[in-house]
């Protein structure tokens, strides 16, 4: 991996009622904006409303599928932007910012169907086992 270097993650061509339910099922987050579109329109959604935690594991999945068999993640930290609503589309992408002493640090983004920054992410993953000591 170099600088600069442009990663294609997980793209979800539409986020489904049954994948947020499931969502919901196993995190224990029930909120009825997450299940009901009558819910989430009573709230000034336009659909439901798919986890913003759920659109973080996109992002683990991304990430698992960019750095196979690497050091385990140094640092994650997410901002969601806007939500993301049943019907949807998610595209993540990551770019590599810097590398330094076996460190990756890639600045990460996920776009909903008009390409609309919906998420952003920043990653450290890699280094020493020195490290993790520290």
């Amino acid at each position: 991996m170099n600088t600069g270097e442009v990663l294609t993650g997980i793209i979800i061509e539409e986020i489904t009622g049954e994948m947020i339910e499931n969502y919901a099922k196993a995190s224990g987050d029930d909120n009825s904006i997450h299940l009901d579109d009558a819910s989430a329109e009573k709230a000034g959604f336009p659909h439901a409303v798919a986890h913003g935690m759920w659109s973080m594991g996109v992002i683990d999945a991304s990430i698992h599928r960019w750095f196979r068999g690497k050091p385990p993640i140094k640092e994650l930290s997410t901002s969601f932007i806007k939500p993301l609503f049943k019907g949807d589309s998610l595209s993540i992408e990551g770019k590599v910012a810097k590398e330094e002493a076996g460190k990756f640090f890639v600045d990460i983004k996920g776009f909903n169907q008009h390409q609309t920054c919906v998420l952003k992410a920043k990653l450290v993953i890699g280094g020493s086992e020195d490290d993790e000591r520290k």
